[in-house]
């Protein structure tokens, strides 16, 4: 439809020490808190939440094109958060956009 936002598909990995990051939660949105009482994307107007599989691999679907940040929690951790990410911005429409490992 008309006014729809074009979209794609981020997908990663989480990698702590050369070694993949197993059940790590991770949030996109345009610029994660570095103080916050819930999550760092919690009162953002766009998020989109993920959990790493044993792999690290991480999908997360229907993102519209734009620039955003990663806040990452290890399983028992603190939130990392990724402060200047270019992800997303030269995502083209429907792409699965790889952005490596965080």
């Amino acid at each position: 439809p008309a006014g729809t936002a074009a979209t794609g598909t981020v997908k990663g990995k989480v990698i702590k020490g050369g070694a993949p990051v197993a059940n790590a939660e991770i949030e996109l949105c345009t610029s994660p808190s570095m103080l916050f009482t819930g999550t760092p994307c919690a009162d953002k107007p766009f998020k989109q939440v993920a959990k790493a599989n044993a792999q690290g691999e991480f999908r997360l679907p229907d993102v519209p094109i734009g620039s955003y940040g990663f806040a990452i929690r290890p399983t028992g951790g603190k939130w990392l958060i990724t402060l200047g990410g270019d992800c997303c911005s030269k995502m083209q429409k429907g792409q699965e956009y790889d952005i490596g490992a965080l």
